[in-house]
């Protein structure tokens, strides 16, 4: 099938969907969907290696990447160890057609 390349995101979690900001971020709600998680354990450097063990799941299991991966950092690098780093990863999926 035809590849096809997912937007890059960026964000923060925002208390209301009444939040202002200014230029050139935006607000827009999340879309609840099925989806693929792991926290990854360590430095922030190393996030990457979690991605091949996710992606090689969802294909065993059937699924496909199905939207923007997404990244919460459940720890503040800048206040923890890097070993103690926590990053929830987010992978939208859907069943493979």
């Amino acid at each position: 099938g035809e590849e096809r390349s997912s937007p890059s995101m960026c964000g923060f979690q925002a208390p209301s969907t009444g939040t202002a900001v200014n230029a050139p971020y935006v607000v827009y709600p999340m879309q609840a969907c099925e989806a693929a998680t792991m926290i990854c354990m360590g430095p922030l450097e190393e996030t990457e290696k979690c991605y091949g063990g996710m992606l090689a799941y969802i294909e065993k299991s059937g699924l496909q990447v199905a939207g923007s991966i997404r990244e919460h950092w459940l720890t503040n690098p800048q206040e923890v160890a890097p070993e103690e780093n926590q990053t929830r990863i987010v992978i939208p999926v859907s069943k493979k057609k």
